[in-house]
């Protein structure tokens, strides 16, 4: 378990065992070459929302992003109240084999905004489709010169919606995971493929460290890229995907 700083929302990696050749050298972002790496694969991104759950909330989360509403978070939620824990309420929405988990009343009142962007990916349908229903929603997002789609949650986090130009696959262990014949999470299909990335903002020098970080502790890849004039730290995982820093 990798944790961000205090109060970020915690990254979920699977590990494995595995001998991979460690490199470092300068790419382009967020698009990387696909090998075996020792990561597998970005999880799940948790974002405490509130002291309630609202209807905007869900509104924004399952109609208008097109997320899956896992039946599998209201369990977990019971679970923990049981044990006596405060949380008021959970909802994982499902995005291909991601999810954001959504907890509500654990501690009271507590938001967290991610410093920086999650990245999600659709189809060129798919995308055309989310444009619309922001807009018919009036939810706060901008499109981008690229055809990108930056968004603002609902409690502030920034979301970017991207389109993906590949075979159409879910993003997990395998390089194809086709959902036309994979069996979706709990909750049915979603409408978008999955988490590209997570990006987060971190001070000025300190991508090459974190590139550093990943690549002697896990053996990851770990590539000091550039956007703009910005070092960007990308680390690769086993298929399509990357936290960014």
């Amino acid at each position: 378990t990798v944790r961000s700083q205090e109060g970020s929302p915690m990254l979920l990696f699977r590990v494995a065992s595995a001998a991979a050749a460690p490199s470092s050298s300068t790419t382009t972002i967020p698009h990387l070459p696909v090998r075996y790496e020792p990561l597998i694969s970005l999880e799940h991104v948790n974002i405490n929302a509130g002291g309630t759950w609202t209807e905007q909330l869900s509104r924004f989360w399952f109609s208008v992003m097109g997320g899956a509403d896992d039946p599998r978070g209201a369990v977990v939620c019971s679970q923990v109240q049981a044990a006596g824990g405060p949380m008021q309420g959970l909802h994982w929405a499902n995005f291909g084999l991601q999810q954001f988990h959504l907890p509500v009343g654990e501690p009271e009142d507590s938001v967290q905004v991610v410093r920086g962007e999650v990245g999600l990916a659709y189809t060129t349908e798919e995308l055309a489709a989310l444009q619309r229903r922001l807009e018919d929603a009036s939810a706060t997002h901008a499109v981008g010169a690229d055809g990108s789609l930056r968004i603002t949650c609902p409690v502030g986090n920034r979301l970017r919606a991207v389109e993906w130009a590949g075979a159409e696959t879910w993003f997990g262990p395998k390089l194809l995971l086709d959902p036309r014949e994979e069996r979706p999470l709990p909750g049915g299909p979603s409408r978008g493929l999955g988490i590209q990335y997570v990006r987060f903002d971190v001070p000025e020098g300190a991508a090459a460290g974190i590139c550093r970080f990943y690549l002697r502790l896990f053996g990851a890849t770990a590539e000091v890229g550039r956007e703009g004039r910005r070092p960007v730290c990308v680390v690769r995982l086993r298929q399509h995907q990357s936290p960014q820093f």
